[in-house]
């Protein structure tokens, strides 16, 4: 396993390792869980990707998400958030040798059923690490002869939340991504990335 693995591993064990929490509060209470409809804006910025799971090296991404952000689960101190994601645009250029050379790019579109963020609390500024997995459909296989159009998407990083005024929530930070095919054709390099991202939320919890 190498090091691209381990540290996905360890953010997932991360946000996982609260379900047990959720399932009981020390009181023997169960937790509180709300539904309400909170939206928000991500933009997204890659300047390099890197030889881990995949081998594509040296590409770069643009991509901006539409979120709606709708359950949260709270016993006790810990709050577990679950949302869904849009991808309303997806650019990638990378080498169309995996490695330097001429270029070549795809610009799609895509959904992200599932995205968790876990909270280390509830102040003003708060750190949080977070997970979540979706699929991209590009304009044209990637890479172009063996590749495949549909592709996966699963990120784990981290990062800060800080309130703006009364009602918004900024998120800046930190995640690792990776974008493959999953072997589901001839060909599956797949693209790890260094991933630099800013959300904006029009509601707090």
């Amino acid at each position: 396993m190498n090091r691209f693995s381990l540290l996905l591993f360890f953010l997932f064990t991360t946000v996982f390792f609260q379900q047990p929490l959720l399932a009981q509060s020390d009181d023997g209470d169960k937790p509180s869980v709300e539904h309400n409809f909170r939206p928000g804006i991500s933009f997204n910025y890659s300047p390099h990707s890197f030889k881990g799971w995949g081998t594509v090296q040296n590409s770069k991404m643009v991509f901006v998400n539409g979120q709606l952000w709708h359950t949260s689960v709270k016993p006790n101190n810990v709050s577990l958030r679950i949302g869904s994601e849009l991808i309303f645009t997806h650019w990638v250029q990378y080498p169309e040798n995996g490695i330097d050379g001429p270029r070549d790019q795809r610009v799609g579109f895509g959904l992200v059923p599932f995205h968790f963020v876990v909270p280390f609390s509830n102040h003003p500024i708060t750190p949080f690490v977070s997970a979540s997995f979706g699929l991209i459909f590009f304009n044209d296989r990637l890479p172009a002869i063996d590749g495949a159009s549909l592709n996966y998407k699963l990120s784990s990083g981290l990062g800060v939340e800080i309130d703006v005024g009364t009602d918004h929530k900024v998120q800046l930070g930190y995640r690792l991504q990776h974008i493959s095919n999953g072997n589901s054709t001839v060909e599956n390099p797949g693209i790890d990335s260094h991933v630099f991202f800013a959300n904006f939320i029009f509601a707090k919890w």
